[in-house]
């Protein structure tokens, strides 16, 4: 049987429910329920937290795919359920049980042994709250930003909008390169914040002076009104992939908090190319990294043409994220890139996001040609035009 199970955040808790009939009758659970014929799994997720918790939720992802086996004592399957869980969002209503559950509770994602959860259901919540980067992971991405050649470029670009600005916060800081540079810009008061304690440590190798905080974007430890720069240096998309559902708008929210009247945010990030189709010839080793890339990503399924001559039709949104994945494959970091995309956001999208968070957009830049990454692994374009992969904002708290 298909079943959907949601993974409902409110505000740092999370819902739970308790089961009013087999299979765990009597205990807690994420709530959810099977899939209707002719229903999507979307609108499945949506009617059971309708029916049973009587509230509104907005979908945001999908965290993985469960297998529930449930035997009888001479060992014969009693039910078989292939769950899909859903993250999703609060969005409206008054929590109360009904339909088919005893009770619904938002519970303390930091109390949650008293619930008795299946150990898979615990797994999926801490997955969303730890952090990112594995201290392999991070080691990895610290030797990935030494040998790229563009970082300098955007480092460059950064560096430019600086102006006299006195102080900066560099949110997700990572190894520290941002703050480095804005050190030798002369910016005297320096803060970062970051999630991996192996990444501050690279940081603060750094930028020694700089004030470093092992901390959530979503949360900023900071009083109202610090800082006239906050950098977002390639970590928006992250927190929008990885985070707990409402935590980008958090975020933005917290950034215009911290900002100085008419202080500015700059963000540095990957752009949607959009859906078009392109053509483009692999060579040999090119194309077996491509199956391989197929078979591994995990965000969604990678469709593509081949043509007679070998070649391929496929989005651009796909090639992209493939070539600019090819790096992690093999390594360390692997995994968390097979889950997340490098076409997170266009430029309507990231307009609402900064008007609702009161920030005003000054300054819109695309930049690095898809082109040269194609280029760096023999891929040709055959049909099709290039497009630039990477977006920089500055967006001013008024």
């Amino acid at each position: 049987m298909v079943g959907v199970s949601v993974l409902v955040f409110n505000d740092g808790k999370v819902l739970l429910v308790r089961r009013g009939h087999e299979p765990r009758k009597g205990r807690w659970s994420l709530p959810g329920g099977v899939v209707e014929l002719g229903e999507t799994v979307r609108d499945a997720a949506r009617r059971e937290i309708r029916e049973e918790c009587h509230i509104e939720i907005e979908i945001e992802r999908t965290l993985d795919v469960l297998d529930r086996i449930f035997k009888d004592p001479d060992g014969r399957v009693q039910y078989h359920y292939v769950l899909i869980v859903l993250l999703a969002r609060y969005k409206s209503g008054e929590l109360r049980a009904d339909s088919d559950i005893e009770a619904a509770e938002w519970a303390d994602v930091h109390d949650l042994a008293r619930y008795d959860l299946p150990d898979e259901q615990q797994q999926l919540i801490a997955q969303v709250q730890m952090p990112l980067y594995s201290s392999e992971a991070a080691k990895t991405l610290a030797q990935r930003e030494r040998t790229d050649a563009r970082r300098a470029q955007r480092i460059h670009l950064v560096v430019e909008r600086l102006g006299q600005a006195q102080s900066l916060l560099d949110i997700g800081c990572g190894s520290g390169e941002y703050l480095r540079a804005a050190a030798q810009h002369g910016i005297p008061r320096l803060a970062g914040i970051d999630e991996s304690p192996e990444r501050l440590q690279q940081a603060q190798a750094n930028c020694p002076h700089a004030e470093l905080h092992l901390a959530r974007a979503e949360k900023l430890p900071f009083a109202d009104q610090s800082f006239d720069v906050v950098l977002a240096a390639q970590v928006l998309h992250e927190i929008a992939l990885f985070g707990q559902p409402g935590d980008l708008e958090k975020t933005l929210s917290e950034i215009r908090r911290v900002l100085k009247h008419g202080g500015r945010l700059i963000a540095l990030d990957h752009l949607d190319p959009g859906p078009e189709r392109v053509r483009v010839h692999l060579p040999q080793r090119a194309r077996a990294q491509f199956d391989y890339f197929v078979q591994r990503y995990q965000l969604r399924e990678i469709t593509f043409e081949e043509c007679s001559d070998g070649t391929l039709w496929l989005s651009r949104r796909d090639l992209q994220d493939f070539v600019t994945k090819i790096w992690a494959l093999g390594t360390a970091i692997e995994d968390l890139e097979m889950r997340e995309t490098h076409c997170p956001f266009d430029r309507e999208k990231l307009e609402a996001l900064l008007s609702k968070a009161q920030l005003t957009l000054r300054e819109w830049l695309t930049f690095e040609e898809i082109a040269e990454d194609l280029a760096e692994h023999g891929i040709a374009l055959l049909e099709g035009t290039s497009w630039p992969r990477k977006f920089l904002l500055v967006a001013q708290a008024l």
